[in-house]
């Protein structure tokens, strides 16, 4: 059995599709897919990867626990403006499901 690939990536960028043309192109027989939101949906039909929502594994034991004991711990030059989301957070998640 091929191990598939898995893309992470929030919003719409101009460079994804050829993120996408590249992997198929050089892992023909892999399924592909994006771990995404609604700006990237539509990249399943023109590329013909496998989208899913971040949104559908936001829930669970798992990430309730997660989030109780969950505390970004950084030094005083890491206090930069944040994104909308925590990245830091973001990842451990993926992680943890």
């Amino acid at each position: 059995m091929n191990s598939p690939i898995i893309f992470c990536h929030y919003g719409n960028s101009e460079y994804l599709p050829f993120v996408f043309q590249a992997a198929r192109l050089t892992n023909p027989e892999k399924d592909i897919f994006l771990l995404g939101d609604s700006e990237n949906k539509w990249l399943e039909s023109a590329t013909g990867i496998k989208h899913h929502y971040f949104t559908d594994f936001e829930f669970g034991i798992e990430i309730e626990i997660f989030e109780k004991v969950y505390k970004l711990v950084q030094g005083q030059y890491h206090n930069h403006i944040r994104a909308e989301k925590d990245w830091v957070n973001f990842v451990f998640i993926q992680c943890v499901t």
